[in-house]
């Protein structure tokens, strides 16, 4: 074979072996044409605002030396848009590289994000040989440009946490006040959600970082207040997103009976001051020494900021009393 002939073989193997596997619906298609073997890969799918870009790897697989060139071979595209897609796009790769048997040459055959789709979606960009750039016989190749499938997506969304609304807490000074702030995040896989509280909660307030349980004991001389909280969950995914719930834990001083008026006609009246909403217990007994101390048939849920209930003597000449917050 001349030094020509095999000059236009070399030509026509590779746009052949290229445009055959770049056109195949195997992403990883392979095909040997006059001694050379060619493996194709494109990339899908494709990021949206990432480069699409195809992988060829050509290998000589003659026992010839071939003669080394300076050639840098070009494709014209076409797509469903033709503006995609403007002008040849060169591949990197010259003869000079696959000369010896066995050599291998890789070029990459790249599409900027500036030039594809700019939604996600299915695509396809037809592929050709530049003719006019090439000394090759007509009755080499056919020509019939080779449709490349390619898909966009969009990139990974990472979600903020859900936080549970906590709502308004009430509690009496120097007891402790504990709960769970729950939170969920409906990314895959699971993330790792971080707790924490936002500046300016009062010193001694806490959350675990982990589980988000929140503890805080207001000191003595801290009632009547509002306290105004906020807790922050943070994932762990890229980027991080968070979300925060703000909410409000009032502080009772310890419950206290008003003062007592005589009862009436064995009867007495008992009155507190209450936060709406809250449980209270009220107990008695007869002696302050001795004895234990007894229920009223049932706790009492205020309704107001002042509580009142009664109670029989029934003939007792002294009874005692006590009230603590349930709930």
């Amino acid at each position: 074979m001349t030094s020509e002939s095999l000059q236009h073989v070399r030509h026509s193997a590779v746009f052949l072996g290229a445009v055959f596997l770049l056109g195949a619906a195997v992403p990883d298609a392979r095909a040997q044409y006059g001694g050379l073997f060619v493996n194709a890969t494109p990339q899908t799918p494709v990021q949206l605002g990432q480069p699409l870009n195809i992988t060829v790897v050509v290998r000589n697989t003659t026992t010839d030396v071939w003669e080394p060139g300076t050639e840098e071979y070009s494709w014209l595209t076409q797509a469903d848009n033709p503006s995609w897609f403007p002008g040849a796009q060169p591949l990197a790769f010259a003869t000079q590289e696959i000369v010896e048997p066995g050599a291998t040459a890789t070029m990459i055959l790249t599409f900027p994000s500036t030039v594809l789709p700019d939604s996600p979606g299915n695509y396809s960009v037809r592929l050709m040989t530049a003719y006019n750039w090439l000394d090759l016989l007509p009755s080499v190749m056919d020509g019939s440009p080779k449709t490349v499938n390619f898909s966009i997506t969009s990139p990974p969304t990472n979600h903020a946490p859900v936080i549970t609304p906590v709502g308004t807490k009430v509690v009496v000074e120097t007891n402790l006040l504990s709960f769970t702030v729950l939170a969920t995040d409906a990314d895959l896989p699971q993330q790792k959600l971080t707790f924490s509280l936002e500046p300016g909660a009062p010193v001694g307030a806490g959350i675990n970082p982990t589980n988000g349980l929140f503890t805080w004991t207001p000191p003595a001389g801290s009632a009547p207040g509002t306290n105004q909280f906020t807790v922050r969950v943070t994932d762990d995914g890229s980027p991080p997103m968070s979300a925060t719930n703000v909410f409000d834990i009032v502080v009772l001083p310890p419950p206290r009976f008003e003062p007592f008026a005589r009862p009436a006609n064995g009867v007495a009246t008992l009155v507190w001051r209450s936060y709406p909403g809250k449980t209270y217990r009220v107990q008695y007994r007869d002696d302050l020494v001795s004895g234990s101390w007894t229920n009223f048939e049932s706790d009492f849920t205020a309704t107001d900021f002042l509580t009142s209930v009664t109670n029989n003597l029934g003939g007792a000449r002294q009874r005692f009393y006590r009230m603590m917050l349930v709930d």
